[in-house]
């Protein structure tokens, strides 16, 4: 099948440039940039020409110095198929270097085949025979090619003959079919004519391109041209060993090269010439078109430094703030509690709180204290222990919202700054609810024997109320605060009852609903409360025990599961940190938002699953 003037003139100047290449780069082909045109403002679709597959990972560009992203690589225009046979001479004047010379060159031209396409393999010495048949995979043929042993003999052209009926076999009537030959000397025991040959070339269409070693004594040019001239092929000879390899390279670069689109995305850079190369080939300099130029600077890449070292600082001042109010939440020793009833501590009076916030906060409560939400919020800061107003928790809210939506909006984009804003609207409210979970697993852990002292003092022969006097005497955080709370309510004439039904909604704790259930039944039938107390702080005890016990079980998992979820934000942070280059595409370019997306979606459903997991079911 003829290629036509301007491939073969193509081909004998790709193979004349392999054997005059270099040894630097003579493992690779220069880079064959068939055309460039825009795919947007900051980006362009670049048209390489190269054998085999082709990844992302195989082409590399740069702008100006600048890395610029490979977003992807596909074929361009129509795939065509390649059944492509080996016609190698194993005769006795090969053997040695001059047989591992070919296995080399195969070997490359076999990697030049792709995945769309088939090879097989053919042995001529004084008998020609199909080692390999076609086949999709190319691994047992590189097995065939590295057991190959030589002969005595030379039937070239029973070999010829061979591989392209071996090629018309089992061949689709549209792929492209090539016979490639590697000999390095004449014809000696062919039953086959060269005339006849001739014709069943021309009756074929079969391409076949042929490599000679013309160091051979018995190598003869002229068989060889008249045949692949028969069919719009080449002869390439070389003169030396050394020289089989890149020519095979060559070859596969004429012969066997497919076009594909390389979409790249352009960095921040005022240069006109982006440099591309395939496979670490020689670079190629494609001038940009009209109307495109490197990525603008964007907020991240001019303040993304100075970003995340605010970033990093205000994540040590929020551990350095969580390790102070853990260590404040400790009960104080008793002279710092005496402190209080002693001149020097009446004296220490906190400051007086700002007037502007106290009546921003009352005018937020006239406005919406009927509100559900005013309401929630309000029942949040009360279990949560906040003893500020709530219209300032609002507006501490509103102000994180603000802060997290212009900070995203101003670095990823308009979307970035919605998902911002909600973050930063969330954070505060997550923050009650931890807070919330924490005192009411203390109040939890305080409780059974809280119930004890309140069921001795009943023994006592002390009444209710002065029990409850003993229990906030005895009491450490965050019980003390909420009894002494119903202390006062009782005192100013509020049933107990009512005053113990309120502090347990505040502190939504199951086991001191049976307390509250028990302290209204005595009220109303009597009873002996004490003993009651008795038998339920023994219950809560037992729960606590349980409860601990599972979450020691399930630890590892819980764990894992933390371990599995904060590990791809940390390995993010440090790649940022690291090498922000590597990192910036995934920030800056449609396809890296895209991939953040989707792996957000993917880590929240994962994570969903892994609480469901390692949860343990709450204990009734």
């Amino acid at each position: 099948m003829s290629c036509g003037g301007a491939g073969r003139a193509a081909a004998v100047v790709l193979l004349a440039g392999a054997l005059s290449a270099p040894a630097a780069w003579a493992a690779a082909p220069p880079t064959d940039v068939t055309g460039v045109t825009p795919g947007g403002a900051h980006s362009v679709r670049i048209l390489v020409k190269a054998a085999g597959d082709l990844q992302a990972s195989d082409v590399e560009a740069d702008l100006g110095g600048r890395f610029a992203f490979v977003e992807g690589v596909r074929r361009s225009g129509p795939v065509r198929r390649t059944d492509l046979i080996f016609a190698v001479d194993t005769s006795g004047s090969m053997a040695g270097a001059p047989i591992r010379a070919a296995t080399a060159a195969g070997q490359r031209l076999l990697d030049a085949v792709g995945h769309t396409g088939r090879v097989g393999l053919v042995t001529f010495s004084d008998t020609a025979r199909v080692v390999r048949p076609l086949t999709a995979g190319t691994g047992s043929v590189r097995r065939a090619f590295a057991g190959l042993s030589t002969h005595s003999g030379t039937a070239l052209y029973d070999g010829i003959s061979v591989a392209v009926d071996a090629v018309l076999a089992d061949s689709d009537p549209n792929a492209r079919r090539i016979v490639v030959v590697l000999s390095d000397g004449a014809d000696t025991a062919s039953q086959t004519t060269l005339a006849t040959l001739s014709r069943h070339l021309h009756a074929a269409g079969v391409e076949v391109d042929a490599v000679g070693l013309e160091s051979s004594p018995s190598f003869r040019a002229e068989p060889l041209r008249e045949i692949t001239s028969a069919t719009g092929g080449e002869l390439a000879p070389t003169r030396t060993l050394a020289g089989l390899e890149p020519i095979a390279l060559a070859l596969s670069q004429a012969r066997l090269a497919t076009t594909y689109a390389v979409d790249v995305s352009l960095p921040q850079s005022s240069a006109r010439s982006l440099h591309v190369s395939v496979r670490g080939g020689r670079v190629a300099t494609v001038q940009l078109p009209d109307g495109v130029s490197g990525a603008s600077p964007s907020f991240w890449s001019a303040h993304g430094a100075v970003l995340v070292v605010l970033l990093g600082v205000g994540a040590v001042g929020m551990l350095a703030h969580v390790i102070a109010t853990a260590a404040a939440g400790r009960r104080p020793p008793l002279s710092v509690r005496l402190a209080q009833y002693t001149a020097e501590g009446a004296d220490a009076e906190a400051p007086a709180r700002s007037l502007l916030m106290l009546e921003a906060s009352e005018a937020l409560e006239a406005r919406l204290s009927d509100r559900w939400a005013w309401k929630r919020l309000d029942r949040l800061c009360g279990q949560a222990g906040i003893q500020r107003p709530t219209g300032h928790v609002l507006m501490a809210t509103a102000a994180s919202g603000a802060v997290g939506g212009i900070s995203a909006a101003a670095a990823l984009g308009l979307l970035a700054g919605l998902a911002g804003l909600a973050a930063g609207l969330a954070a505060p409210i997550a923050a009650l609810r931890f807070r919330a979970t924490r005192r009411q697993r203390q109040f939890e852990a305080e409780l059974p024997e809280l119930l004890s002292v309140w069921a001795s003092a009943l023994r006592a022969g002390r009444s209710f109320a002065q029990a409850l006097d003993s229990i906030v005497d005895e009491a450490g955080e965050p019980a003390h605060t909420e009894f002494r709370r119903a202390q006062q309510q009782v005192r100013l004439g509020v049933p107990v009852e009512q005053a113990l039904d309120e502090m347990s909604q505040r502190l939504r704790s199951e086991s001191f609903e049976l307390v509250v259930l028990t302290t209204d039944v005595q009220r109303r039938v009597g009873g002996n409360v004490a003993e009651i107390f008795d038998q339920v702080a023994e219950t809560v005890r037992r729960r606590h025990q349980f409860s601990a016990r599972v979450k020691a079980l399930t630890s590892m998992g819980r764990l894992s599961a933390q371990v599995l979820i904060g590990l791809p934000f940390a390995m993010a942070a440090l790649l940022t940190l690291i090498n922000h280059e590597y990192m910036r595409p995934l920030y800056t370019t449609r396809a890296g938002h895209i991939l953040i997306a989707v792996g957000l979606v993917m880590m929240t459903a994962g994570a969903l699953i892994l609480r469901r997991m390692v949860k343990p079911r709450t204990i009734a």
